[in-house]
């Protein structure tokens, strides 16, 4: 789909592997899908970009948890997005 819309795709991981816990399947399952949404989302010619980092974080009281080392992923297009 990015090819033939034409969208880059950069990706930045960190040098050194993260070990995480998770379910493969339904990491691949969500990333993908967010992936594509930002390809459909950005103008033909566009640029998505999709970062991976660790942080040192504390996580919001809903959530529970200690502080502790976390991976964010960040996925942006430039697409319009949506009105408020």
């Amino acid at each position: 789909v990015a090819s033939a819309r034409q969208v880059t795709i950069d990706v930045s991981v960190p040098s050194t592997p993260l070990v995480v816990r998770l379910d493969a399947g339904e990491a691949q399952q969500v990333l993908t899908n967010v992936v594509l949404n930002a390809v459909q989302a950005s103008h033909e010619g566009g640029r998505v970009r999709l970062a991976v980092e660790e942080l040192q974080a504390t996580p919001p009281n809903t959530r529970g948890g200690s502080d502790g080392r976390y991976v964010r992923v960040v996925v942006a297009d430039d697409g319009q997005g949506i009105a408020a």
